[in-house]
């Protein structure tokens, strides 16, 4: 684990609930000033990505996971009052921090007592404008996996999981990176290469190891914010439904209308970009077996923003990458009534300058 963004609070909450998960590792919350209305003339923060939170236990209905998220710019200078506290924590299990004088019972749980105790253990200075990703280029050269021999490894490896070389070339531009362009690149060589697209611009990518003993699965561009980030967002903004998955090899296997989140949970970020892409469309959310908690959240806080949200619970632990296709699309005939679109090469441009 990277060191938290709010090592200080971190500390304090490990001192005081034991354990603490991070939701969002790395991802600084972004605002953005609106006017407040509530009070002409004056102005508010508003959070365009709310970013890193700590993930406890929650003291006040005893919860037995952690499901009480506490956010990163908790207790810092961007926190003026606590009119804002529900929005920088909350417990997913049974809306506790809705009770009132519970803010204050919780900051004096985590700071302790004191007349005149104000919680700032940390000075924060997130940016005031929303993150927009960036166009960037490969990490060097890259030969398409379908110009690959049939007996690479790369080729064995894609085989070995039932996806189909020519089509992850065709439809998703996958290949294989074999030279790099910077000596901090220098580990990608080798591995295949993922583009992650927004508006027809390369925005990031990710280099996913073909070895079973190499570690990490995954390497990411140089200051990629995956939070931000949808994969396979440009094809799947012109489909009649989305279907949220959790990881690449799912949207493989579940064709164009997928994108993938990048990891279990669903940013602030990523929640609007869903909302603004597939309005009065079906948002089919489709996590992995061990995601209940975050399949949950996810269904609840994309229903505030009038989503036609359909949870699809997997009937045991596979990820939907290791379905075959027959089986994903019998299982979203089940819960939908519709089967995956069909993977054909739609010519998609990744690249355009």
């Amino acid at each position: 684990m990277s060191q938290p963004i709010n090592p200080t609070l971190y500390d304090l909450l490990v001192r005081k609930f034991g354990e603490v998960k991070i939701a969002n590792e790395g991802a600084h919350a972004y605002f953005s000033k609106m006017p407040d209305p509530l009070n002409p003339g004056r102005t508010i923060l508003h959070a365009a990505q709310w970013g890193e939170y700590y993930c406890v236990r929650c003291p006040f209905c005893n919860d037995h996971i952690p499901r009480m998220w506490i956010n990163h710019v908790y207790a810092s200078e961007v926190q003026h009052s606590r009119r804002e506290y529900t929005h920088l924590v909350v417990c997913y299990n049974e809306q506790c921090m809705r009770v009132p004088g519970r803010c204050e019972q919780l900051e004096q749980l985590i700071f302790g007592h004191g007349k005149n105790l104000k919680p700032r253990p940390c000075a924060l200075a997130p940016s005031l404008e929303p993150f927009i990703p960036q166009p960037i280029r490969p990490p060097g050269t890259v030969i398409p996996l379908s110009e690959l021999p049939d007996d690479h490894p790369a080729r064995i490896y894609i085989r070995e999981r039932n996806f189909d070389a020519q089509q992850l070339t065709d439809i998703f531009n996958i290949g294989l990176c074999i030279n790099v362009d910077e000596p901090k690149y220098a580990a990608t060589r080798g591995r295949l290469y993922i583009p992650i697209t927004y508006r027809h611009e390369l925005v990031g990518w990710q280099a996913r190891t073909i070895n079973s003993y190499s570690q990490p699965k995954y390497l990411n561009a140089s200051g990629m914010r995956k939070s931000t980030l949808l994969y396979n967002y440009d094809q799947a903004q012109s489909q009649p439904y989305v279907i949220v998955v959790e990881g690449v090899p799912s949207v493989w296997r579940l064709g164009k209308a997928a994108v993938a989140l990048f990891g279990k949970t669903m940013s602030l970020a990523q929640q609007d970009l869903i909302a603004r892409t597939w309005p009065n469309k079906p948002v089919i959310l489709m996590l992995d077996h061990d995601a209940k908690d975050e399949m949950a959240r996810a269904t609840e806080l994309l229903g505030k923003k009038s989503m036609q949200v359909v949870p699809v619970v997997l009937p045991d632990s596979r990820d939907p990458a290791d379905y075959s296709e027959e089986d994903i699309s019998h299982l979203l005939f089940e819960h939908i009534g519709v089967a995956p679109q069909p993977t054909e090469n739609n010519n998609v441009d990744v690249f355009s300058e």
